[in-house]
Order: C-alpha cells, then sequence, then structure tokens
C-alpha cells in the first residue's frame, strides 16, 4: 500500500507499508538504504533534506549522498 509520495530531484520518493522505495528518471525501483524500517508513512523535504516517518521514529537523510540517515526515537 502506497501511503506517501515525494517528488524531488534524485527521484520520486514512495513511502509504502513495506518501505521506503526511490523511482528514478529511467524508471528503476530501488529500496532507499537509508531507512531500514517497514511501515513508512510519511515523507516531507526543504530542498536538501528528505525527512521520513515511520510508526516509531522520524528519519532525515540528505538528497544526493548515500549516507546513513539520522533517527529519532520515540520511546
Amino acid at each position: 500500500m502506497v501511503n506517501a509520495m515525494l517528488s524531488t530531484s534524485k527521484g520520486l520518493f514512495v513511502a509504502t507499508g513495506l518501505g521506503l522505495y526511490v523511482i528514478d528518471e529511467q524508471g528503476r525501483v530501488r529500496r532507499a538504504a537509508q531507512v531500514a524500517e517497514r511501515g513508512t508513512n510519511g515523507l516531507a523535504t526543504d530542498g536538501k533534506n528528505v525527512f521520513v516517518t515511520t510508526p516509531g521514529a522520524l528519519h532525515r537523510f540528505r538528497l544526493g549522498r548515500s549516507t546513513r540517515a539520522r533517527s529519532w526515537w520515540m520511546p
């Protein structure tokens, strides 16, 4: 199930019940390695970062970099 979609310069981000996916300009679909959790349900951007919500956390990663996401967990 698709929960949210976000278009950026790096592709189309799709938040689904199975995780976060990215569709690039060539139409290739890949799982975003920055967010390993399943159940992604919200997406937002400020132009430099992508923010992803899951039921237990907020994740932030920079567009164009393959670094790990910064995560804030709810206890």
